[in-house]
Formats: C-alpha cells, sequence, structure tokens
C-alpha cells in the first residue's frame, strides 16, 4: 500500500547477452550513448539521474542511451577494455569513441553524443570472442577534411593526374 511505483526509465538496460542485440555485432545498428557501471559504484548512482536525462531527451531523436552493468566477470567490459567506472562510449557506424572530460553533466554529454566525439580517438567496435579493441584512431585535420570533400569524379581526377605528370 505504501509502495511507491518506479518510474519508467528511458534508459536501455542491456547485458553481456543482448548488448549486441540492441548495438549490432559490429556496432552499426544506430548512434548510442554507452554506459557501463557497476551498482557499488559511487560515481556511477551519481551520473544515474543525469543519465536518465540524456535518455529521455533522446528518445525520439535516434540516438539510445544504454547501460550495462559491467561487474566482473563481464565478457563486455573485457571487450570494451576499460578501467574504472562509470566508463562512457559513444557507438556509431562500427567506431567506439571513448569518453575522455573530468565532467559528466547533462551539458557535456549531450555535446558529446550530438558530434562532440569526434575530437575523441575511437576504436572499431569489438566484437564477441575478442579480448580487447584495436589500437585508437586518432582523429587529425587531416581526416576531418577527407570526410568532408567530396569524393572526385572521374574527369577531375584525370586531370589531377594530368597535373602530377606535367610537374614531374
Amino acid at each position: 500500500p505504501n509502495e511507491v511505483a518506479a518510474a519508467a526509465s528511458d534508459v536501455i538496460e542491456v547485458t553481456d547477452d543482448t548488448i549486441d542485440d540492441v548495438l549490432g555485432a559490429d556496432g552499426t545498428k544506430g548512434d548510442f550513448l554507452l554506459e557501463f557501471y557497476a551498482p557499488f559504484c559511487k560515481f556511477c548512482k551519481l551520473l544515474k539521474p543525469t543519465w536518465e536525462q540524456l535518455a529521455t531527451h533522446f528518445k525520439h531523436k535516434g540516438i539510445g542511451v544504454v547501460a550495462l552493468d559491467a561487474t566482473p566477470p563481464s565478457e563486455a567490459a573485457t571487450r570494451f577494455a576499460f578501467k574504472g567506472y562509470p566508463h562512457i562510449r559513444f557507438v556509431t557506424g562500427g567506431r567506439v569513441y571513448q569518453y575522455r572530460q573530468k565532467g559528466r553533466s547533462f551539458e557535456q554529454l549531450l555535446e558529446f553524443a550530438t558530434g562532440g566525439y569526434e575530437r575523441f580517438p575511437w576504436t572499431a567496435y569489438p566484437r564477441r570472442g575478442s579480448s580487447a579493441p584495436t589500437s585508437p584512431h586518432m582523429p587529425s585535420k587531416r581526416d576531418a577534411a577527407a570526410a568532408s570533400a567530396p569524393p572526385p569524379q572521374p574527369r577531375q581526377q584525370q586531370q589531377q593526374q594530368q597535373q602530377q605528370q606535367q610537374q614531374q
């Protein structure tokens, strides 16, 4: 009679068994803000209201907010190779970006999830059975310029080759 019903959560809770069902076996099923936590962790408990707020904010905006209890022995914790809780990553297009800022405010995490992640190193999504992610890829100005430039057309390629030959 005096029990208060728990509020419905927009956070997507996953386990070692369900993480790939949600994110995709190769991390390409969508865009996800992912927290690895431990129930005993004081900082995880402090982050929980912000994580809930982010989940509600992103609910209909194409970014899933995911939480995984990574208490050992956690296969996902081994795959994603991290130390310390809470550990925050952004998963998109098969890439995993590690959050590397000191603060964990709503505004900081919102900025990270809406493009700020591109400033951080990424690794390929670790597939089930792997023990650790690949070496991080550090973003550079050249990468950003290459990503935003349209691919050359065949005629442009031909002209570029001719110009290069003339310069030699």
